[in-house]
């Protein structure tokens, strides 16, 4: 099993439905393009959405972004073999 697997094992059916559970767990959510990680738009560092605002946010095909910091979350990218060693050195999350 591939570690998305493993978070997520039963995926969201809509980016709807993983803004409202991102949500669901404080964290902060934005939309951002469709098959991209990029966020274009102006001043995203800034945005928010609450919780009645998500369905017009997330309308037709897009991603969901998180503002990490701002989430209390901290990303590291594992994508290479090369970093599997070194994996153990993580603190544990809650995430």
């Amino acid at each position: 099993m591939d570690t998305l697997t493993a978070l997520h094992p039963q995926p969201y059916p809509t980016p709807l439905a993983a803004a409202k559970a991102y949500r669901e767990r404080k964290w902060l959510v934005l939309p951002t393009e469709h098959m991209s990680k990029a966020c274009y738009m102006k001043d995203w560092q800034d945005y928010q959405v609450d919780d009645h605002g998500l369905a017009m946010a997330f309308v037709g095909p897009c991603n969901v972004g998180i503002l990490l910091g701002k989430s209390g979350l901290t990303d590291a990218d594992i994508d290479s073999s090369d970093a599997v060693p070194f994996v153990s050195w993580l603190p544990p999350t809650k995430a």
